[in-house]
């Protein structure tokens, strides 16, 4: 996604205008931002007609059809992406949709012709298709995960180096040069375990 005003801008402006005439545009655009929005439709189009098609196809399709640079094709797909869908994604979903509806097909023709085995192994392509024959995910399990070790500071160079100011320094040493005399040992008293 770009990341300088007017392209963000100029994105939103499409996706207002998205699947409207250009007589009844919510907002007024000017003739490259529509030039732009024609190419995302056009791209869409071309992609959803040939779903087989892969990202790089798709950029080398925007280079050669538009006459864009690599980088704008690349910069143009998330965004066409985006806009109007992953075609990749709703492929993948209508094709393992495709394959369970012939499956059930034949499955039933399978029956109806009284061929048991073959009835058999529509089932089972059916539950691979559809991933029955996998366990499902328990999730997470949060008592196996260790507990990060922690041990307390007052340095904050431990955060980052960038916090740490260089006035502390000069801080401590004028504390230190103040009360540096006075300063005094005192007894202490050993004390062994015993008497703890």
């Amino acid at each position: 996604m770009p990341k300088n005003k007017k392209a963000i801008e100029t994105i939103v402006k499409i996706e207002e205008n998205l699947f409207k005439d250009k007589d009844n545009f919510k907002t007024p655009m000017s003739d490259s931002e529509y030039k732009i929005m024609m190419r995302y439709q056009q791209t869409f189009v071309f992609w959803n007609e040939n779903p087989e098609k892969t990202n790089r196809q798709i950029i080398d399709y925007l280079t050669d059809t538009f006459g864009v640079s690599r980088s704008q094709a690349y910069n143009d797909l998330p965004v066409i992406q985006r806009l109007l869908g992953n075609v990749n994604e709703a492929n993948k979903a209508w094709t393992r949709h495709r394959l369970s509806e012939l499956a059930l097909q034949g499955y039933q023709k399978s029956l109806a012709a009284e061929n048991l085995v073959a009835a058999a192994i529509f089932l089972e392509k059916l539950g691979k298709y559809n991933k029955l024959d996998q366990n499902d995910e328990d999730g997470i399990d949060w008592k196996s995960l260790p507990v990060q070790e922690m041990e307390p500071t007052g340095d904050i160079r431990v955060l980052s180096e960038n916090l740490y100011n260089k006035d502390i320094e000069s801080i401590r040493a004028k504390v230190r040069a103040r009360y540096k005399n006075n300063i005094q040992d005192v007894d202490y008293k050993e004390v062994n375990d015993a008497e703890v």
